[in-house]
């Protein structure tokens, strides 16, 4: 259950990276608006200082991600290394491949 528990969590951080994530290139300055002639920027800094806010959120998520995913991969390696023996055993059979890497 805690491992199910961990990849909803991973799912709702994703979701809510994603929806962030369109928001704020919804307001990013094109790049027709951003280059003038020569490649000379045109676009206010304000314009990108407004979005400084969201990115330091974006920064936040992919952080809180890192560590729940590092925190699932843990756990299920763990339920592997408990749970494949038992299931082999169970159905006498090789079929099921969760023996997990030794380090």
């Amino acid at each position: 259950m805690l491992l199910v528990s961990h990849n909803r969590a991973l799912v709702s951080i994703l979701i809510e990276y994603r929806g962030l994530w369109a928001e704020t290139m919804a307001r990013l300055p094109s790049l027709a608006e951003s280059l003038g002639g020569g490649f000379q920027t045109r676009t206010e800094a304000s314009a990108f200082e407004a979005l400084h806010g969201d990115l330091i959120k974006l920064d936040v998520i992919v952080a809180a991600l890192e560590v729940q995913a590092a925190d699932a991969g843990a756990l299920a390696h763990g339920v592997a290394k408990n749970l494949g023996p038992v299931l082999r055993a169970y159905l006498k059979s090789p079929i099921l491949h969760l023996t997990p890497k030794e380090q």
